[in-house]
């Protein structure tokens, strides 16, 4: 007769995995990954989202993903591209395109009059690159409250940049965005 002790001792270990994996604190290494060799980035494809088909992404888009919470298009939407051949003269500082991206996209997503708070600004590392993150919130009278997010990375190809958009706020997707920035990875 077998014993039932060693049975359990034996799978103690597995059930203690996936007890924690369904508590959320236990990678699996599933997580499935955005990769855009184009761009030369990846990053963690948020739960729930889903990849744009090429044919629906806008030209300066290389790879795009999101999730839309009601029939008005609102949501969520991350993209990626390179910034190559974008500056007819040099390129501008890290810093100076992270802005700049953020708030030509905030202008052309989220059209409003007036002004939007810079919630951060910082010299980050993607990789072993430098790269640049700035976090715009638009609060406008006329239109939804909106947060847009850009990294520009600095490549030997040439930068490269992520932008996440969330509208209107949702705290649960800017985290979304936010957890997908901070996974990214460079591709080479």
């Amino acid at each position: 007769m077998p014993n039932n002790n060693n049975v359990f001792r034996r799978l103690r270990p597995a059930l203690a995995c996936l007890i924690i994996f369904w508590l959320g604190a236990c990678s699996s290494g599933n997580t499935a990954r955005v990769i855009d060799s184009k761009a030369g980035l990846s990053y963690d494809l948020p739960s729930g989202w889903a990849e744009k088909p090429s044919e629906d992404l806008l030209d300066f888009f290389t790879s795009a993903s999101g999730i839309r919470t009601d029939s008005d298009g609102n949501g969520a939407i991350l993209s990626l591209g390179s910034m190559e051949g974008l500056f007819a003269g040099e390129e501008p500082e890290l810093a100076q395109m992270a802005e700049g991206l953020a708030a030509d996209f905030t202008q052309f997503f989220v059209p409003f009059e007036g002004r939007y708070n810079k919630a951060e600004d910082k010299a980050i590392k993607v990789g072993n690159r430098d790269a640049h993150r700035v976090v715009l919130e638009i609060d406008p009278d006329e239109t939804q409250a909106a947060t847009v997010e850009a990294v520009v990375v600095d490549l030997e190809s040439g930068p490269a940049f992520a932008l996440g958009v969330v509208m209107p706020q949702d705290p649960n997707l800017q985290k979304a965005v936010s957890r997908a920035l901070e996974s990214l990875e460079v591709v080479e």
